[in-house]
């Protein structure tokens, strides 16, 4: 057996099946994995040859490439099996699923979801025939729409490899020349389906565009099961891996090609030679039949359903022996950014809106974090993600689970029983306002872990305004205009949110340039010297100018019981806005020894806790539990000074005024 990328999930099903079905009939298997390199997969068909096999099975990379080697085996009368993948030579046997009738299924199902707009197309290898045969089968069913102007190809790539991390380099590609405007995606197999969720993920698209795909690996029908892949065709590769091993079996005993069970003569390649061939049935799987794999043995119901909400999915449903539900956080959000609703899902852009949605999302929680941990995937977990060599494990990772838009009232309702059920921070809401560099999707993630390590039972809350989330000097420029820009908006929702019905305490974390928001929406409020409307404001790593942060600093103290800033000496993206803004220091910087010092405003040194040398030592107060703790503290027992409620704080007492410090 030759393979051409063994290390894909799908092919180790074959082996197994084949294996033991070539064992049992007497017969011995070996094989060789190609790596990917249709050089190498040349060199191992001939080793494999000179090893005395008496038939061949070949998942070809190439089929031109390793052409020589074919030859070279039927010349010596060894019979060759094209597996899976065509081989176009009239002496050599082909053994697939009918993949122009998968290409059809991919097309029917994505048509359904999103009968018209803006179609990418990610194709297989260009090596392979079997891609062109099923852009074959797409197009039979895509043609008449595309004709008449309703679908529209607007990004059209082939796969080198069929590798997911080149398949995610494409769609990112197509997603940037039509800045994120895909209504669909037919992507050809579940690997470079893969590629294509992680590229729309990083845009916040996974769940909301139509995703095709085929083969029905484990983690494509986890897909079809959250929602992110709307087809897989399942193709039984235990069967496939059978029937080969039965083939090959005859045809070294001397059977001839036409003489096989099931045998019939095709020539739909390319080239137009007749071969013969086997074609076995595929099965179309979405969220409505996923039990059929299940039932069959092929997946269990741990692994196709884990991660999803209980009872988004008939085949995950509470009844069904061994699913798995997950605990998750219901978190209420206002956005002023762009949002687009497709199929019943929601996604935000980076552009901004002249209007604010009010609405929830729900986040699941992982099982297996440490506290403080962000509860995401880290640098190479991420490319190993993008690659396809891993999956979100939602054991691991904090994953969203629906986001939804909801009117007034029912933003209310749900608002006021979430604070109806709180007993720890009883009738609390929390409010955290992200900073630069954030999306929608990653604001619901840090609201979600300081939730979490908080033991917040209140009601969590976010507001977020329209960020780049791009880590550049234009999207950091786009960002300080964005915050500013969403002052009246965010003015709005810190108006509603002490309205709740229950609402009795209601505190905002701000970080970073959130408390350039903050302060520019409490400049629209209008205060009221006898009542402060907030309990506690916390200022974390503040990335706003010093002199402006001194100007607006009685706004603060206005509208809250108490406001705590966290500054650190560490915090490298402080530095780099410093730079960026004419060397001017930030509110959250530390000057002189010191971090910034205004009356009514109580600053901690949080440098000592904050200082991991390949960190960006940004994010402490939601990694470090020093700082954890101690805003847990203030805001079920609102104590001021720190070292009322926490001993371990120290206060130091200088020239221009009193702060304090971490040990």
């Amino acid at each position: 057996m030759s393979w051409s990328n063994f290390q894909e999930e799908r092919w180790k099903t074959d082996e197994a099946a084949m294996k033991a079905a070539i064992e049992a009939a007497g017969n011995s298997y070996i094989s060789a994995d190609a790596q990917s390199s249709a050089a190498k997969q040349l060199t191992d068909i001939e080793s494999l040859i000179n090893q005395g096999a008496d038939a061949l099975i070949i998942l070809a990379q190439d089929a031109s490439a390793i052409r020589p080697a074919v030859e070279k085996a039927v010349a010596e009368g060894i019979p060759v099996i094209g597996y899976d993948r065509l081989i176009e030579n009239s002496d050599a046997f082909y053994l697939t699923f009918d993949n122009k009738e998968v290409g059809r299924m991919q097309a029917r199902a994505v048509l359904e979801a999103q009968p018209e707009g803006n179609y990418a197309f990610i194709r297989g290898s260009s090596a392979d025939p079997n891609a062109d045969l099923l852009y074959s089968g797409q197009m039979e069913v895509l043609k008449e729409a595309i004709d008449a102007g309703k679908i529209r190809n607007v990004g059209d790539a082939y796969t080198d490899g069929w590798l997911p991390a080149n398949a995610q380099k494409n769609m990112e590609q197509i997603l940037t020349t039509n800045n994120n405007r895909i209504d669909a995606v037919i992507a050809s197999n579940d690997g470079t389906a893969g590629g294509v969720v992680a590229a729309l993920q990083s845009q916040g698209l996974a769940g909301v565009v139509p995703v095709s795909g085929q083969d029905g690996d484990q983690a494509a029908l986890n897909r079809v099961a959250l929602g992110t892949q709307t087809i897989t065709v399942w193709k039984d590769a235990r069967e496939l891996g059978k029937t080969a091993a039965k083939i090959a079996s005859q045809l070294a005993d001397g059977t001839a090609m036409d003489a096989v069970e099931g045998s019939v003569k095709w020539a739909g390649g390319p080239s137009g030679v007749e071969m013969n061939a086997v074609f076995l049935a595929p099965v179309p799987i979405t969220r409505d039949n996923l039990s059929v794999v299940i039932d069959a043995g092929w997946a269990t119901t741990d692994v196709v359903c884990d991660g999803v909400a209980a009872n988004a999915v008939a085949a995950c449903s509470e009844g069904q022996a061994g699913s798995t539900t997950r605990p998750s956080l219901d978190i209420c959000f206002a956005s002023d950014r762009k949002h687009n609703t497709r199929n019943g899902s929601v996604s935000f852009s980076h552009e901004r809106d002249d209007e604010t949605v009010l609405g929830f999302v729900k986040v699941s929680v992982p099982e297996k974090r440490e506290f403080g941990d962000h509860g995401r995937p880290g640098t190479w977990q991420r490319i190993l993600i993008r690659i396809g060599l891993s999956e979100e494990d939602p054991r691991r990772y904090f994953m969203i689970q629906n986001v939804e838009i909801f009117d007034k009232s029912k933003f209310y309702d749900l608002s006021e029983l979430i604070l109806s059920r709180s007993r720890n921070y009883k009738n609390h809401v929390i409010l955290f306002i992200h900073g630069f560099n954030v999306s929608f999707r990653d604001a619901a993630y840090v609201t979600a872990q300081i939730a979490t390590d908080l033991n917040f039972d209140g009601l969590p809350c976010m507001y977020s305004w329209p960020s780049m989330a791009s880590l550049s000097h234009r999207g950091y420029m786009y960002d300080t205009n964005s915050a500013r820009q969403s002052r009246g908006r965010l003015a709005e929702f810190l108006a509603q949110i002490r309205t709740l019905k229950g609402a009795e305490m209601v505190s905002i974390i701000a970080h970073s340039m959130g408390s350039v928001a903050l302060t520019e929406a409490l400049r629209e409020l209008v205060g009221n010297a006898q009542e402060k409307p907030y309990s506690q404001i916390v200022l974390a790593a503040p990335d706003m100018d010093e002199d402006d942060f001194r100007s607006v600093a009685s706004k603060l103290t206005e509208f809250s019981n108490g406001v705590t800033l966290y500054a650190s000496a560490h915090d490298k993206a402080l530095n780099e806005s410093k730079r960026m803004a004419a060397n001017i220091s930030r509110a959250g910087d530390i000057r002189d020894g010191a971090p910034i010092i205004v009356s009514g405003i109580d600053s901690i040194d949080a440098s000592s806790v904050s200082n991991y040398v390949f960190g960006i030592n940004h994010s402490y107060y939601a990694s470090d539990r020093s700082v954890l703790s101690d805003i847990a503290a203030l805001l079920l027992k609102g104590e001021r000074p720190p070292e009322m409620r926490n001993p371990t704080i120290r206060r130091v007492d200088g020239s221009n005024g009193s702060y304090w410090s971490f040990p």
